[in-house]
């Protein structure tokens, strides 16, 4: 390690720093994302989309079963 880093391995031996101190970097806290009402309402969309199409696609195989359970009886 090059003496001039930071001395985040101090227990190792590898640090330049004097004994019982050691540069650390201020941590910086996370950036708060919040969605807009226009994000939720497009997400909530979305979804009500994907479901009308899976509800759609389960009623259509339904249907088409019952068709073919009808023609294998006759």
């Amino acid at each position: 390690m090059i003496p001039s880093e930071r001395c985040d391995f101090k227990s190792m031996g590898e640090c330049a720093c004097p004994t019982g101190t050691c540069q650390q970097q201020p941590t910086t806290p996370a950036p708060v994302v919040q969605a807009s009402k226009r994000d939720a309402a497009v997400i909530w969309a979305f979804c009500i989309v994907i479901a009308l199409i899976g509800a759609g696609t389960y009623e259509a195989l339904r249907a088409q079963e019952i068709i073919y359970q009808q023609q294998a009886r006759v």
